[in-house]
């Protein structure tokens, strides 16, 4: 019976024996395959621009098969090392060796967000944070890099009118003497409209304040909002604004509006503002800063005494669309003696309420498009886009601040997530950290970024495009100024583009018309 137990027992030990070793060869080969599954240190940035070099750091066992893989492109990985690395920065700091891998960005890994980065080793792969690759400098719209050329000379007291069609040409109103002229996209200029007294169907009138003009796509008609004098029995207790257009094909002039604003305050009662809308040789009318027409004949209205964009559409009637900031009209009530209140006035205007920021700032217009682009809050560098069909707020980017003192990098191309060229708000008569805010066709808007920092890759031209939620750099490279300064507060604007693609716009504070040319 003895014997019987000890052989039970060796038997036992036996196959604890091999089990216990069966589990040690189990584990031995876990922790084999652990040790060779590649560990990445994430610390790495999250954007990345073409030619740009990323860096993984980490036990990448390159022996045993290292591929990186990014986006759907495997990367180049023959450019590795050694280092040793500092595990901890108390007093007893432990320091590992480890792999370094130095990756080239390039373009055939994907331009956009989400681009995947897998590191493989011995079969086995490690999903790590996705990266967004931005275009590198050397990349635009256009091919060439441009410098800016002067065009025409232009006096500070001059006036011009919106036209933005892709022709070159620019309109302006001579406060000088020389009426409407014209300048063609080869320099040349033309008077459009002689200056002097202007006639209608109420007689004739002189214009003593231009607010503002536009001239349609197809350059036929030329629309401007003035204040007028004329001898019109009620010229002497009112001021008299006139909305104008003019024929320039048949030379034929048209009063569209003529509505008398009262000098005397308590005289401004509502019967002097209704209609707001409706036929436009009723409704009453006044400055008009911003005329923007469509080819289709419709004419887009910025009315700053009402912040409000209204519609001249092609059969004479004006509408009330939306309401951008804070201003109203001053109402007097005769009933109490005193104006009617801001909130009163707003409920009388027609038209939706998008937004009652004082800092409202209307950037530009898209007349084919039926979109706007608007500043509607107190960020400098926010734009809004705005359906002007339907008066809806479609889309708003609102670039992070960026500071130069500290050489954080500036994106102005990827996606609106990353975007960061918000300076600040500039000072009054200085040039313009953030100038132009030009609409182009798309839903895109151009800007001129940084025109004072003199760098490698400022100034820069780049539109913020709507459609793809993106910056990209309209041109290569660094735009040449040539002392050019483009200043801000409205002393300057972009004016127009041509067929090549380049830029017309005001400098020095409105005495000369300059554009890009390729360098």
């Amino acid at each position: 019976m003895r014997k019987n137990k000890n052989n039970i027992s060796w038997l036992a030990l036996t196959v604890i024996t091999a089990f216990l070793l069966q589990a040690c060869d189990k584990a031995e080969n876990y922790y084999e395959k652990l040790d060779a599954q590649p560990e990445v240190i994430t610390n790495y940035r999250s954007v990345y621009g073409v030619g740009d070099t990323l860096v993984l750091q980490g036990r990448l066992n390159p022996k045993n098969g290292l591929t990186v893989r990014i986006g759907d492109v495997e990367a180049d990985v023959s450019d590795i090392r050694s280092i040793t690395y500092k595990r901890s920065d108390a007093s007893n700091a432990v320091f590992d060796s480890i792999e370094q891998v130095n990756i080239v960005i390039t373009e055939g890994m994907g331009i956009g967000r989400n681009r995947k980065v897998a590191v493989t080793s011995a079969g086995f792969t490690v999903q790590c944070p996705a990266i967004e690759i931005i275009e590198g400098i050397n990349s635009g719209y256009l091919s060439d890099p441009v410098q800016l050329v002067q065009h025409a000379r232009l006096s500070p007291i001059d006036i011009p009118l919106f036209c933005q069609n892709g022709k070159g040409t620019v309109f302006y109103w001579s406060l000088s003497g020389k009426g409407l002229v014209r300048i063609d996209k080869d320099g040349s200029s033309s008077t459009v409209l002689e200056p002097g007294v202007l006639s209608d169907n109420e007689g004739s009138f002189i214009v003593t304040t231009f607010h503002a003009g536009g001239v349609d796509p197809q350059e036929r008609y030329v629309y401007f909002s003035a204040t007028t004098t004329d001898g019109k029995a009620d010229n002497g207790s009112n001021e008299i604004y006139r909305l104008c257009r003019y024929d320039m094909q048949n030379r034929v002039f048209t009063t569209l509006n003529r509505s008398s604003y009262p000098k005397t305050q308590n005289e401004r009662t509502l019967e002097v503002f209704q209609p707001f809308e409706g036929n436009i040789g009723v409704a009453k009318l006044f400055a008009a800063d911003g005329i923007y027409p469509a080819s289709n004949g419709n004419v887009f209205l910025w009315l700053p005494q009402s912040s409000t964009i209204g519609r001249l559409d092609a059969s004479g009637r004006l509408t009330y669309l939306f309401r951008l900031g804070a201003s109203v009209p001053p109402i007097y009530n005769p009933t109490t003696g005193r104006n009617y209140t801001t909130n009163e006035i707003r409920l009388m205007l027609p038209g939706t309420n998008i937004s009652t920021s004082i800092n409202t700032l209307v950037r530009g217009v898209l007349p084919d498009e039926n979109l706007l682009f608007a500043r509607t809050g107190n960020i400098a560098a926010e734009v809004t886009q705005i359906d002007l069909t339907n008066a809806a707020v479609l889309h708003s980017v609102s670039p992070e601040y960026a500071s130069i003192s500290r050489n954080e990098p500036l994106y102005i191309t990827g996606s609106f997530d990353i975007l960061n060229a918000d300076p600040g708000r500039g000072i009054a008569g200085t040039p313009d950290p953030l100038f132009g805010y030009m609409p182009l066709p798309d839903a895109k808007v151009l800007i001129l970024y940084y025109q004072e920092l003199n760098s490698d890759t400022f100034p820069a031209l780049a539109t913020l495009n709507f459609k793809e939620k993106a910056g990209r750099r309209y041109s290569p490279g660094k735009v040449v100024r040539n002392n050019y300064r483009m200043m801000n507060r409205g002393a300057d604007i972009m004016l127009n583009y041509d067929e090549e693609g380049m830029i017309y716009m005001t400098a020095n504070n409105g005495s000369v018309i300059i554009k890009t040319q390729t360098r």
